[in-house]
């Protein structure tokens, strides 16, 4: 199994009279801390790679161990997870040591998304012993895992997350420290999660989508506005070629990530499922039931979840509103790419009939400049003879002189004349207008 040094944090709480408080401190990079040993080291749990460890006690009775690795590796598809330990041996030993669940080892193979909880009785099913679950999540946006694991009888709960270097960490720790006095409850690190990477990632793929959106929407806006599906000019057509090219990439990046994250709703579920079915075991934990204080505690934390819930649920509803925008991006792209296209074909159209108009200029301008063979067309001669004297060549060349004059200045004034018509064509057509108002 691949190894790497970690960002870990394995925070729980400080007993004491007068306040409760996370205590920040270095230890021992080598040695995980046993929380029921009070912070000292506990040679039996294996070595780990960790960089800082933050260590705090619980009440009595009562224990909290995270290992919280914030500097996971991107997972490549086909490999084993990245974890932090130091070999195979160590991530079994500690994994047996913290009673983490063992089925996470079989999830972290590169499943797409997973999430599950599942509540363990005695023999006869009526008392329960002990809640695990485990979370994998893996996407463009970042990795993360959970497993977690609570003891009824015992209050500890164990807990092992990791998150990807692209996901903050950060405000997990600090909801961590600001929520010290609810710790006790084996669903707070689930609902941190849930807010703070659920969410948070949900509404930075949300605003990506909607940025690009924005993007696309602007762009053909402008299109149309400017006439460039419409515009004769060369330029404007290598321009427009271009932007043809990155409207299309956009739309399909859209779409690419709209079904992307419709696949992620279902994982979304799954970890609603998940809490529903942790505050379940909760809600029948004995030193839960039997203490107010625990009791408000254990609401609040499921009225967060349910909050939380309710805000992917808006999410969900959003993203129809970004389904149906896409769908108007699309169906517009492609109108003003037909409009485009019927446009060039009737430039092609146009310039062939000005091609074949050339034609006929060209033969009767190449008939005009070969004087003889008209002169002789419009006699009726088969050919010149100018030995009589200078009289008949002076004839031939009184005939066709001014001919060549007339059809220079003819060509000459051919672009003139094209251009006067166009610019009259929008007075004639208003004084027409004028005359039936």
């Amino acid at each position: 199994m691949p190894l790497n040094n970690c960002d870990d944090s394995i925070p729980s709480r400080q007993s004491s009279t007068s306040s409760r408080h996370f205590e920040h401190r270095q230890t021992s990079h080598e040695n995980i801390i046993d929380l029921r040993k009070q912070g000292e080291k506990d040679d039996s749990l294996p070595a780990l790679m960790s960089s800082s460890a933050r260590v705090c006690n619980l009440d009595p009775g009562t224990e909290l161990r995270l290992i919280l690795q914030r500097a996971r590796q991107p997972h490549v598809s086909g490999k084993a997870d990245t974890l932090p330990f130091r070999d195979a041996d160590s991530l079994r030993s500690t994994f047996n040591n913290m009673n983490l669940p063992s089925s996470y080892l079989n999830i972290a193979d590169g499943s797409l998304a997973v999430s599950r909880a599942q509540i363990f009785h005695d023999q006869s099913g009526k008392i329960i012993i002990s809640c695990e679950m485990i979370v994998y999540f893996v996407s463009k946006r970042g990795d993360w895992s959970l497993a977690l694991s609570h003891n009824a009888s015992t209050k500890d709960t164990s807990i092992f997350c990791s998150l990807d270097e692209v996901i903050d960490g950060k405000p997990v720790v600090e909801d961590l420290i600001a929520m010290q006095d609810l710790s006790f409850h084996p669903m707070l690190m689930p609902c941190i999660l849930f807010e703070n990477v659920v969410v948070g990632m949900g509404l930075k793929r949300r605003r990506s989508i909607k940025k690009k959106l924005q993007i696309l929407e602007h762009a053909m806006s402008g299109i149309s506005k400017s006439g460039l599906a419409s515009n004769g000019s060369e330029e404007s057509d290598e321009y427009g070629a271009a932007e043809w090219t990155n409207l299309y990439e956009l739309l399909d990046s859209c779409r690419n990530d709209q079904a992307s994250r419709e696949g992620r709703y279902e994982f979304w579920e799954s970890y609603n499922d998940m809490m529903r079915t942790g505050f379940e075991y909760s809600s029948e934990l004995p030193f839960i039931v039997d203490d107010e204080t625990h009791r408000k505690v254990h609401c609040e934390l499921e009225q967060w979840s349910s909050l939380t819930w309710q805000k992917l649920k808006s999410l969900i509803a959003r993203d129809k509103d970004h389904i149906n925008r896409v769908k108007n991006a699309s169906t517009l792209l492609y109108n003003l790419a037909q409009q485009r296209g019927m446009h060039l074909q009737s430039k092609i159209a146009r310039a062939a009939q000005r091609d074949s108009q050339d034609m006929k200029f060209i033969a009767v301008l190449g008939s005009i400049f070969l004087p003889a063979s008209l002169v002789a067309t419009v006699l009726n001669v088969p050919e010149f003879q100018f030995l009589s004297g200078a009289k008949p060549f002076g004839a031939y060349l009184g005939i066709t002189v001014p001919m060549i004059i007339f059809i220079v200045v003819l060509c000459m004034n051919r672009s003139l004349r094209s251009d006067w018509k166009i610019r009259s064509a929008p007075i004639k057509r208003k004084l027409t207008a004028d005359d039936f108002s």
